[in-house]
C-alpha cells in the first residue's frame, strides 16, 4: 500500500513540474502594422488566418522590431480575412508562450 502511494504522489508531483514548462499569458490588445495575411484550411476543413503583426521588441538595450503571430480561428478568421498587409491589426488576444515564442489566438478583432 505504501508503494501505491508513493507512485500516486511520484506522479502528481510530475504533472505539476510538467504544467510549469506552459506558459500562458491574460488577455491584451494587440496593435500594429501587418506583414502578412495567410487563410488556410486546418486538417479538418475548417478555416484559419494568421496574420504576422510587427512589434516593437527591446533586448540588452537594442531596439529592434520582430514579427509576431496572431492566429483568428471559427468566426474570428472570417472576420480577419478581409485585413490585408500594410493596414493596422487591433484586436484583443490570449497570449502564450511556444517554444520560447510568443504567439497570440485572437479572440475579437476592434475597429
Amino acid at each position: 500500500m505504501k508503494r501505491f502511494f508513493s507512485a500516486v504522489a511520484t506522479t502528481l508531483v510530475i504533472v505539476f513540474a510538467l504544467s510549469l514548462g506552459i506558459a500562458s499569458a491574460a488577455d491584451e490588445v494587440i496593435t500594429g502594422p501587418i506583414q502578412s495575411v495567410v487563410t488556410k484550411m486546418d486538417k479538418n476543413g475548417q478555416p484559419y488566418t494568421r496574420v504576422i503583426v510587427a512589434q516593437q521588441r527591446m533586448l540588452a538595450g537594442v531596439g529592434y522590431t520582430a514579427g509576431t503571430p496572431v492566429m483568428f480561428f471559427g468566426d474570428a478568421s472570417k472576420d480577419a480575412e478581409n485585413l490585408k498587409e500594410g493596414d493596422t491589426l487591433k484586436c484583443i488576444a490570449n497570449g502564450r508562450e511556444y517554444r520560447g515564442n510568443m504567439s497570440y489566438t485572437a479572440i475579437k478583432l476592434l475597429n
